[in-house]
């Protein structure tokens, strides 16, 4: 059994720089990717466990479900009861858990590899890609849904690659039950699971007398769903249904944009880099030039169910580049496939000696030291992110509970919510047509705007002159704070 779970060394030694760039980034910088990551995740986690923390609209609709919230609050539950219940130091916590798992989801693409047959080499340059890709190591410490639902899918796919060939029942309802773990962190993942159950039926006639069991191992995470929600929510299946009706029906998320349906296909190059999509594009012409030579039957339970995952994707109108993060490894896969389809036969059998191994880690170490700062520079980061002011409020300490924060032209949810700050506190949002007196008067900071700077501060200092700048981001946002 527990050769099973082994890898090659050359791959091992690339997870392993892999896990210490994530680590090094989770703790190096708390920007925010996307709000999602802090306000549907850690802010409910910190509600549960400190009795604080926003609860967004979708909270409060009952749109969400508790699972997610209830893994990261069983990180900082640990955190409170050794008296760390506030400042960044929780985030980077949450962040490494988060980067642990996604080094996880690296191993557990390449058990895939080995299931499917790739060769050293070729899964060398593969993993080496997954591990020091920068878009790779940006979304590792995110504490994403989406995250999460990338991680748990390929730590289940070298499980169902494996189960294929085999003929216990057990090991297809494991095998079940290990996919329906990414229903729990994302509903949309239930299009992954329809489709690689129907390519399944079609590819794989085998198969066809044990389907039933993975379907009944894929039902026990979806029941718990059901009842987690019924026991938090009140109604089984709850942020289901209202899922439905919010998203699909009353289309409430095309509030925050609606794209056309190839909107996915222009936004792949930005943010996977150009390098990355290009090795891509080339193999998915080496695999339709090569065909025959590069690809299986099995190969289909990976490239049709992402197909699908995509086009159902581009249906909904509102859409993110992290939507499709749980399918990012596929084009790695495709990566490897097409390395294997061209490599003579004598490197298919190539293998590292342990010399080879030990001059590998100075270049796996310095892929790992160019990646570092590119996945944790600002600039890669959304304009929107302003997280190095939320830091600063809490180093200065002044934040007392139900004290107000003015956010002038942004939005609260791009700050660190209440969890970084360890105490409710008020924010106002506001416009330069609306900044109000009151508000100047009553807040202790302000968040502002650089273009409104000039403006602010002069309005700010003839309400209450004890407004001062303390901080300026790197996208340029001001904070003031009051003496």
């Amino acid at each position: 059994m527990i050769k099973r779970l082994l890898i090659f060394p050359s791959w091992s030694a690339i997870i392993v720089l892999g896990l210490v760039i994530r680590l090094y980034t989770a703790h190096q910088t708390i920007d925010i990717l996307h709000a999602d990551q802090h306000f549907q995740t850690l802010e409910p986690a910190a509600h549960l466990v400190f009795g604080w923390g926003w609860m967004s609209w979708e909270w409060q609709a009952g749109l969400r479900s508790w699972f997610v919230p209830g893994l990261y609050a069983m990180i900082l539950w640990p955190c409170k009861i050794l008296g760390l219940t506030s400042g960044p130091l929780l985030l980077q916590i949450c962040r490494a858990a988060t980067a642990l798992l996604s080094t996880a989801a690296i191993w557990g693409f390449a058990r895939l590899l080995l299931q499917r047959g790739i060769s050293i080499l070729a899964g060398w340059v593969a993993l080496a890609l997954f591990a020091f890709t920068p878009v790779f190591i940006r979304y590792a410490p995110a504490t994403l849904s989406d995250t999460l639902a990338m991680d748990f899918l390929w730590l289940a796919m070298p499980l169902i690659f494996w189960t294929i060939n085999q003929e216990k029942k057990l090991f297809w309802w494991l095998a079940g039950f290990a996919l329906g773990w990414t229903f729990l962190t994302r509903v949309q993942m239930l299009f992954w699971a329809v489709a690689l159950l129907a390519t399944a039926v079609v590819l794989l006639p085998r198969a066809r007398k044990h389907l039933h069991w993975a379907a009944f191992g894929y039902c026990v995470p979806v029941l718990f769903q059901g009842a987690l929600d019924w026991a938090t929510w009140g109604r089984p299946f709850n942020s289901l249904i209202v899922n439905v009706q919010k998203n699909w029906v009353e289309n409430v998320a095309s509030f925050y944009g609606v794209s056309p349906w190839y909107e996915y296909f222009k936004g792949v190059p930005a943010d996977w880099d150009t390098g990355f999509t290009a090795l891509f594009v080339l193999s998915l012409v080496i695999l339709f030039i090569r065909f025959q030579k590069a690809l299986r039957r099995e190969d289909g339970l990976i490239f049709i169910p992402a197909i699908f995952f995509v086009g159902m994707h581009c249906l909904v109108p509102h859409k993110e580049m992290r939507f499709l993060l749980p399918l990012y490894p596929v084009a790695i896969y495709s990566i490897a496939l097409a390395i294997q389809g061209v490599l003579p036969a004598r490197l298919l059998k190539f293998n590292f000696q342990p010399w080879m191994l030990a001059a590998m880690i100075p270049l796996l170490s310095g892929f790992a030291w160019m990646s570092a700062p590119i996945a944790t520079d600002p600039k890669y980061y959304p304009m929107s992110n302003m997280s190095e002011l939320p830091v600063e409020i809490w180093k200065e300490g002044k934040l007392q509970p139900n004290d107000c924060v003015l956010i002038v032209g942004q939005y609260w949810i791009w700050t660190h919510g209440e969890l970084l700050q360890g105490k409710p506190y008020r924010y106002v949002e506001s416009r330069l047509n609306d900044l109000s007196d009151d508000s100047l008067r009553n807040c202790v900071y302000a968040i502002v705007l650089p273009q409104w700077e000039s403006y602010f501060a002069a309005r700010a200092r003839a309400v209450a002159p004890s407004w001062h700048p303390v901080k300026q981001s790197y996208w340029g946002y001001l904070l003031y704070s009051k003496s």
